[in-house]
């Protein structure tokens, strides 16, 4: 495999990981669940904490990613695997949901990285079926995160959730 074909490989995984994290927690974790008698989040649930934080922060991950690319993927993802352990080892509700901001953070540094970084990777003839796998690992993610979390709760427990 080419040093490109590595790095895309790198980045489609960084993507799936950050992505299997906003659906496999979705509603399986019992700490996650909503309190809500219809079934919406309460405002201190955890589980819709870092889609939003990831929506704020990505601008500014997309603006630094400008600079160096390769450190700021590789410091997002240190980010997001440190907060990931963080939500495996909480105590409590207060601490998941500070846990899940961070990891936010992380996650969306892994996501606008992987993205802005395919517009140079790669020729404008190749882009399309680049960005084909990208769409690839976002319905993957979208299709097999709740059966996932429902397996990860079932067995070992909600924490396994975040390892």
């Amino acid at each position: 495999m080419h040093a490109k074909g590595r790095a895309f490989a790198a980045l489609l995984l960084g993507m799936l990981m950050a992505q299997l994290d906003t659906t496999v927690p979705s509603r399986r974790c019992p700490p996650c669940r909503p309190n809500s008698p219809r079934g919406r989040p309460s405002p201190g649930s955890p589980a819709p904490t870092w889609p939003r934080r990831r929506s704020r922060r990505s601008s500014s991950a997309g603006s630094v990613t400008e600079h160096d690319r390769r450190a700021v993927f590789t410091g997002s993802g240190l980010v997001f695997a440190a907060a990931s352990a963080a939500c495996a080892a909480v105590p409590d509700i207060a601490t998941l949901v500070a846990a899940r901001a961070v990891q936010g953070i992380g996650g969306s540094g892994l996501v606008v990285t992987a993205m802005s970084a395919l517009g140079e990777m790669v020729d404008r003839d190749q882009l399309i079926r680049r960005a084909g796998w990208q769409t690839a690992v976002f319905a993957l993610a979208s299709v097999g995160g709740p059966p996932l979390g429902a397996l990860l709760v079932a067995g070992p427990g909600w924490r396994w959730i975040f390892c």
